[in-house]
């Protein structure tokens, strides 16, 4: 069986890591290795990540509170409609 290494999340899209190395986690009821592996990011990788959370942060800064508010009720109502499978 052929696994891929999981995707990052790096300044709003989904894009492969540069890895450093992978990890598998273990279910805890069963004590078998799940399916998917993960990366294990470099020190280059995770300062961009830093660098492009920064930035966001300092987009999101002057926001109004009513946009946080909107995007957590849509978030909110995504994982109701979700509640069967999660």
């Amino acid at each position: 069986m052929s696994t891929s290494i999981q995707p990052i999340l790096f300044n709003g899209a989904w894009v492969s890591s540069q890895a450093a190395g992978t990890f598998q986690a273990v279910n805890p009821a069963v004590q078998q290795p799940m399916p998917q592996v993960f990366p294990v990011s470099s020190w280059a990788e995770i300062d961009a990540v830093i660098g492009a959370s920064a930035a966001a942060a300092r987009e999101m800064r002057g926001w109004p509170g009513s946009r946080f508010a909107d995007f957590l009720e849509a978030y909110a109502l995504e994982i109701e409609a979700r509640a069967d499978q999660l």
